[in-house]
């Protein structure tokens, strides 16, 4: 998205998409998991548990992705068994974005410097604050990208209120698309 908006070349783009792809694999192992209940909710009992998992991301109105280590996971799954809380385990290796990233954040800000940023030349959505970016993508943007809790939900709202009514998901399985209009029900998508 952000080379399409022409904030990166699609040399620095898929530069910086193979950086973060090599550091993640050298990251611990992990575990997430996909929690369906409000994020007030989730936080709630993340808080009352005392847990040592990340939200990785508010995928909509109620449902949140819990990132961290196999038996965090585990140990929460089972918290929301006993509290009637539907949860699904995802099919991933490791703990994105979460504290289990932190390590290689260093190493992918130094080397993302060396990529050039520009200003997105027509409206790109941040999905860490779910709101239209006004400047410049940085490295520094990026490296807070892989450990931020990524808001889908608010993304969705954003791109409807500056208008935009046609969505298109690229990928190897279509998840998104249901989640969109969890996220918009009103919109007719």
């Amino acid at each position: 998205a952000a080379c399409t908006a022409g904030a990166l070349s699609l040399e620095d783009a898929a530069r910086l998409v193979c950086l973060r792809g090599k550091l993640m694999l050298e990251s611990p192992a992990g575990a997430m998991s996909a929690v369906y209940a409000p994020e007030a909710r989730v936080r709630a009992l993340l808080r009352e548990k005392n847990s040592a998992l990340d939200i990785a991301a508010v995928n909509g109105p109620a449902q949140i992705v819990l990132s961290g280590t196999e038996f965090a996971i585990e140990d929460f799954e089972k918290i929301c068994a006993v509290e009637s809380i539907r949860v699904k385990r995802l099919r991933v290796s490791r703990a994105f974005h979460s504290r289990l990233m932190d390590d290689l954040v260093p190493e992918f800000l130094s080397r993302a410097q060396e990529i050039s940023f520009s200003k997105p030349q027509i409206p790109l959505v941040s999905s860490m604050s779910g709101e239209v970016f006004q400047d410049s993508y940085s490295a520094q943007y990026w490296a807070n990208h892989i450990r931020a809790t990524t808001n889908f939900y608010k993304s969705m709202q954003a791109l409807e209120k500056i208008g935009s009514n046609a969505f298109i998901e690229i990928g190897p399985q279509p998840v998104l698309s249901q989640l969109g209009k969890d996220c918009l029900p009103e919109a007719n998508l």
